[in-house]
């Protein structure tokens, strides 16, 4: 089940008195979208899914002028698919504003994201109060997205309406959205410019394909399906792959009945369905709950920049300093609007994700035995809290003089510092602070938090934030593109390598 904003009751079961929201980073797959590559022709779905009737007025900024760009535009345009006959030939008698490229986000889809947006809205702004009803400070939030426009498209859908136009004050300006290159993206595993985790991503696809192959389970689904592809038999690594079935299988379902997109019943089996989430997920994600060096390369430089940013954020709330080395302080310039800590990070993501996340915590155990491939909508929110019995620490300013100061190293910001060389003052920092890793409406247990000492007052879901920074530590990458072209002479480790837990 995706997310979906809790009760006024519920806020107060999952969200004890004892603990204060500081934070949080919410990352959402996007919105459903057709499949990244047509599926299932024999079995009677068209090359081209008749779902996109809402992209195809389509707005773009043009310049007015041949100068500088000083004067804009808006030009409209509209989206159409052409089709191609056997011969090769444009099909001019079938232009379909409504059709949808390969991977593009479905009408469906745009709706769930504005739904997804309200709920988030109701949760923690209604119910919770992390950010006042209407925005003035832009600093306060952060939306970025993977280039793959599905995600930025959601983002932007999200964006509206958690964030409508009159739940912003004229001085919070135009909605900023931050995107990397293709090159240095690490909001998702790359899969197309780190070599490393190119090559330990095959080498688990292998692995699994030889787990899976000849099982009782690939020859049920064989037996059930396989007149329905081409290329037989069924394998893990096959054409299609079993991911990419399972994938064309869900998509139809998040569609509408009366659009027709629909295989026959026998792919909708439940057993089936089990199986090939199973298999997938395997495949996947299988790797980052045993590969210390898959965590790193495929999802530690993102959960690096959470744990950076949360410990940017106390740092910033306990002394408010101009020379501040956060990087989420740098709109305080602008127009002259003191800076506001980061309260809410927004990120347009992948199943890939969510996925590689929770795994990589250790945090999927809790849901096996259902599908665990994250659906469309779904979301992973990584919460800061404060015991609200505690009071922030303010850290004495610096003095001119060093002699008449505490040492200079206490007051360096911990940043992205390992908490193994942390000093003893910058450890008081953390402390009173806890992290909680939720997957739509459930809480997941990170397995080096259920230590006692390690988590607030017993209980396992509230994960110390020293605890949870020093799990993230051992699999943050210090120069991630250098460690994505090295070791490529190896393959995968002798011994498992448990994800969650403080070595």
């Amino acid at each position: 089940m995706a997310f979906k904003a809790l009760s006024k009751e519920e806020t107060y079961q999952h969200y004890p008195e004892g603990l204060k929201l500081e934070g949080a980073h919410i990352f959402f797959r996007h919105g459903a979208r057709t499949p990244t590559w047509p599926l299932f022709m024999v079995a009677g779905l068209p090359v081209y899914w008749p779902l996109c009737s809402g992209a195809r007025d389509m707005p773009a900024t043009v310049y007015l002028d041949g100068g500088n760009g000083s004067q804009q535009g808006v030009f409209l345009w509209k989206h159409v698919i052409e089709r191609v006959r056997k011969d090769d030939g444009p099909d001019v008698s079938s232009s379909d504003f409504n059709l949808c490229n390969h991977g593009e986000l479905t009408d469906r889809g745009r709706t769930s994201m504005v739904q997804l947006g309200h709920d988030l809205r109701m949760q923690y702004i209604t119910n919770l109060s992390l950010l006042p009803s209407v925005l003035s400070h832009p600093s306060t939030v952060y939306f970025r997205s993977s280039p793959i426009p599905r995600a930025l498209e959601s983002l932007q859908h999200v964006v509206w309406s958690m964030f409508p136009p009159e739940s912003r004050a004229p001085e919070f300006g135009p909605v900023t959205i931050v995107q990397r290159g293709e090159r240095h993206e690490t909001l998702l595993p790359n899969e197309n410019f780190c070599a490393r985790f190119i090559q330990l991503y095959k080498a688990y696809t292998n692995r699994t394909s030889e787990r899976w192959d000849n099982s009782d389970e690939m020859a049920y689904i064989n037996a059930l399906i396989g007149k329905h592809i081409p290329h037989k038999p069924i394998k893990l690594a096959g054409t299609p792959r079993i991911h990419a079935i399972d994938d064309g299988i869900t998509s139809t379902l998040a569609t509408d009945k009366a659009s027709g997109v629909r295989l026959p019943e026998a792919f909708y089996d439940k057993r089936l369905g089990l199986i090939l989430d199973r298999l997938a997920y395997e495949e996947e994600f299988g790797g980052y709950s045993e590969n210390k060096e898959l965590r790193t390369v495929g999802i530690g430089a993102m959960l690096g920049d959470v744990v950076e940013r949360m410990v940017s954020q106390i740092e910033h709330n306990a002394c408010s300093n101009p020379n501040s080395t956060s990087r989420d302080d740098d709109s305080k310039a602008d127009a002259g609007i003191e800076a506001k800590a980061t309260k809410l990070w927004l990120y347009g993501s992948h199943d890939t994700t969510l996925g590689a996340t929770m795994a990589s915590l250790g945090a999927d155990k809790s849901i096996e035995g259902e599908r665990r491939w994250p659906s469309y909508g779904s979301v992973v929110a990584i919460e800061l809290f404060r015991d609200a019995q505690s009071k922030e620490t303010t850290p004495q300013p610096l003095s001119r003089w060093p002699s008449l100061s505490l040492s200079r190293q206490s007051h360096r910001p911990i940043s992205r510092t390992p908490t193994s060389q942390l000093s003893e003052a910058q450890k008081s920092r953390l402390q009173n602070y806890y992290v909680r890793l939720r997957y739509n409406n459930r809480s997941l247990a990170i397995p080096g938090c259920k230590v006692a000492g390690k988590n607030w007052n017993g209980d396992e879901a509230f994960c110390t934030l020293e605890a949870f920074k020093d799990i993230v530590d051992q699999f943050t990458p210090v120069n991630w593109q250098k460690e994505c072209v090295e070791s490529l002479d190896r393959g995968l480790p002798d011994r498992v390598e448990p994800a969650g837990f403080i070595v």
